[in-house]
């Protein structure tokens, strides 16, 4: 029974700190699958949680249940903030490409709703709703009130002060491009960080089994006795709290939108 909660609780966290693919995204979009069609996974982390509460009561009481539970929450916070920033970045980058696109376009000498019309067909969805929102404003003669505040401020200036509208995009684009690189570089400086706290957040666990395999037995003390079951979930709060904490630390570190205002 001992080694099958090892397994189940294992399996649990090797699932829910397993990174998400990003090259997946980039062949589905060079292969044109539309963003409307892709199939997402299932949400599983509940499930996973559930797996490790079940495999930690198996192994260590309730303690151990308890212990896997804030563990598991912790993880699945971390996951779905890494993703949250990852996929804000990647909006970030399709925005930059789309406005660089749109620039290409009126230096054709097309006009600016066409060319956004036609920037936002080969662009992704969300910048190319974008574009797709502001070529309605102006077709409309007004101003658009959605996208980032560069955008609205390049369509100002030029229907209110006659500023060359390619002009203003080109400085547009080149500053979206320098926030993503920016970003991208960040975020592999604060690599080396976030993998030494996810270490050193494992180091307890590594110690308890290091300890269990040289016989000093700690899982009987910590799953038969009350004070081994308090020091079980004050440790899982603590490294939970730890993991979070880093966690937020280092994702809030890396800018990942556009101005807005």
């Amino acid at each position: 029974m001992a080694g099958c909660a090892v397994v189940l609780v294992l399996l649990a966290l090797a699932a829910l700190a397993w990174p998400s693919s990003r090259a997946g995204r980039r062949l589905r979009r060079l292969a044109g699958v539309p963003a409307r069609h892709r199939l997402r996974r299932p949400k599983s982390d509940g499930l996973l949680v559930m797996l490790g509460v079940v495999g930690g009561w198996m192994l260590l009481g309730i303690g151990g249940a308890v212990a896997a539970a804030l563990v598991g929450v912790a993880l699945c916070y971390r996951r779905r903030l890494r993703a949250r920033q990852k996929g804000q970045l990647a909006e970030l980058e399709e925005l930059s490409e789309a406005v660089a696109g749109l620039v290409a376009e009126l230096a054709t000498g097309a006009h600016p709703v066409t060319a956004a019309e036609q920037a936002a067909r080969e662009a992704p969805s969300a910048a190319a709703e974008t574009l797709r929102l502001i070529a309605t404003a102006s077709r409309l003669g007004g101003e658009s009130d959605v996208g980032p505040f560069q955008l609205r401020q390049a369509w100002h200036l030029t229907a209110r002060h006659g500023v060359p509208l390619v002009t203003t995009l080109s400085a547009v684009a080149q500053d979206l491009a320098h926030r993503a690189r920016f970003s991208r570089a960040v975020q592999a400086r604060l690599a080396g960080p976030q993998v030494s706290a996810a270490l050193l957040s494992g180091l307890p666990a590594v110690g308890l089994a290091l300890g269990q395999a040289t016989g000093a037995r700690p899982f009987d003390a910590l799953a038969t006795t009350l004070l081994g079951q308090a020091a079980l979930t004050l440790g899982a709060l603590l490294t939970a709290v730890g993991l979070i904490w880093t966690t937020r630390i280092t994702t809030r570190a890396v800018p990942t939108q556009a101005r807005s205002a």
